[in-house]
């Protein structure tokens, strides 16, 4: 499960999701697949509905609920060999600049990603 204050609110059970490590080497590394999100600020329904799919414990879910938190359940589909580093994502049209949170992705990039997870690494 993640976690987050992100603003978004359209993920849909079946959404595709693409896991970006910002810190070391940033790049797209893994996809997933969503099951079901929640919106609460309620720690004890957040705790809940992740039950034990998350790295938080209860007292750092108790401190995320001072604001409305997006709990999302997911499906790990893939880790990438070969992650999708900044520049390639940007020449795809997939991302402007490096992601700070939960963001939509244009439909019409979704032929790509499809093309990338079906090409062999």
């Amino acid at each position: 499960a993640s976690l987050c204050h992100s603003k978004i609110r359209k993920i849909a059970a079946g959404d595709v999701i693409l896991f970006y490590r910002s810190q070391e080497d940033p790049a797209v590394t893994a996809v997933g697949v969503a099951e079901a999100t929640l919106v609460s600020q309620s720690a004890d329904e957040i705790a809940r509905f992740v039950g034990q799919r998350t790295v938080y414990s209860y007292v750092q879910i108790q401190a995320m609920a001072s604001k409305p938190v997006l709990a999302v359940l997911f499906r790990l589909a893939r880790a990438l060999r070969k992650p999708w580093d900044l520049d390639l994502l940007k020449r795809a049209g997939i991302l402007k600049s490096a992601p700070q949170s939960f963001m939509q992705v244009k439909p019409e990039s979704l032929p790509w990603i499809a093309t990338q997870l079906a090409v062999p690494h």
